[in-house]
């Protein structure tokens, strides 16, 4: 019962304080995302120890295929799939603005007639820390040429 009036005792200015507050922390929180430019939206900018400026940055992954398959046969370029398709990639402000994708290593379908399932190390970036650094799956269907 105690708890209850504790609840109950002044619940409009309760109520009032926390709207409030919300109110206030959208303001804030718009504030702050004007101030980031819009190419740099959906990244996250931090001061690293030495003051140089680190950025996080969420980026697609893409299969580098290599080589023909046999006569009569191509690769169906949209129908790669790669799991998983994305990875954080972190590093200086320079080097991180200029990468739009990242590579797995070579993937040679040579001579394949059939679609290939197989794993590639996604290519290491000199100067980045790339968070997903295990093999990806990377499935690559091969169909007869129409």
């Amino acid at each position: 019962m105690k708890i209850a009036s504790i609840i109950a005792n002044n619940i409009i200015i309760k109520i009032v304080s926390l709207m409030l507050a919300v109110l206030v922390w959208f303001y804030i929180a718009g504030h702050m995302y004007k101030q980031i430019p819009p190419e740099e939206r959906g990244t996250s900018v931090l001061v690293g120890s030495e003051g140089s400026s680190l950025i996080v940055k969420d980026i697609p992954v893409y299969a580098k295929i290599i080589g023909d398959p046999a006569e009569n046969f191509e690769v169906i370029i949209d129908k790669v799939a790669i799991k998983p398709s994305k990875t954080v990639i972190a590093g200086s402000t320079d080097k991180v603005k200029e990468i739009s994708f990242l590579m797995t290593e070579p993937i040679s379908v040579e001579g394949l007639s059939n679609s290939l399932k197989t794993k590639a190390r996604i290519k290491d970036v000199p100067g980045c820390w790339i968070s997903y650094m295990e093999p990806v799956d990377i499935y690559i269907p091969i169909r007869r040429k129409k």
